[in-house]
């Protein structure tokens, strides 16, 4: 599937890294979507499920305090996810929104329903004494709840280390933590 998948970005001439498929998945790095511009994201979310027929799960983290994820199969949105919706507003803090856990589950084939809803759904209330258990560091930064959401859908964790940019200026041997092959694409 991966060079099924390289081909799609060159036919639609976008700048890319494709990974190798790491347990059915593969892993797409586009620098278009580096500014995190959500409609950008949304299309190509749509555009890649659709045209390859398969589950596209577009996945950022802004600043390590917000991770959003939108699930796509078919062209159509089944999952919307905001770690932390108010962020960019000018309103009290809320709690995660938009997760979906079986649709998740479903698209990755996991049977971890639970802990990926459980994962997903934690949330540290910053007007309530904070959670002292070993889990809780997983909320610290984004990336950590992305790396532990990937070990629960069975795909690589390295969604949480890589970017465009980072795979721009660095090999992936260096981003370490089991970083996949990847082709760039130009």
């Amino acid at each position: 599937m991966a060079p099924k998948v390289a081909a799609w970005f060159r036919e639609q001439e976008r700048r890319a890294f494709v990974s190798v498929e790491v347990g059915g998945c593969i892993i797409v790095c586009d620098q278009e979507c580096e500014d995190q511009d959500a409609d950008i994201l949304s299309r190509l979310g749509a555009e890649v499920s659709k045209d390859l027929q398969c589950a596209a799960l577009v996945a950022t983290v802004h600043d390590s305090d917000v991770l959003t994820l939108k699930l796509y199969e078919g062209g159509r949105v089944l999952m919307d996810y905001n770690s932390s919706p108010a962020y960019f507003e000018n309103v009290d803090p809320q709690p995660p929104s938009g997760a979906n856990g079986v649709a998740l589950c479903r698209a990755f084939g996991s049977s971890r329903v639970t802990e990926v809803e459980t994962l997903l759904d934690r949330w540290l209330d910053p007007n309530e004494e904070q959670d002292d258990s070993p889990d809780a560091d997983e909320l610290i930064f984004e990336e950590a709840r992305l790396a532990r959401l990937a070990s629960l859908l069975g795909i690589p964790e390295a969604v949480a280390l890589v970017s465009y940019s980072s795979l721009q200026e660095s090999d992936a041997a260096e981003l370490g933590g089991g970083v996949p092959i990847f082709e760039k694409i130009e």
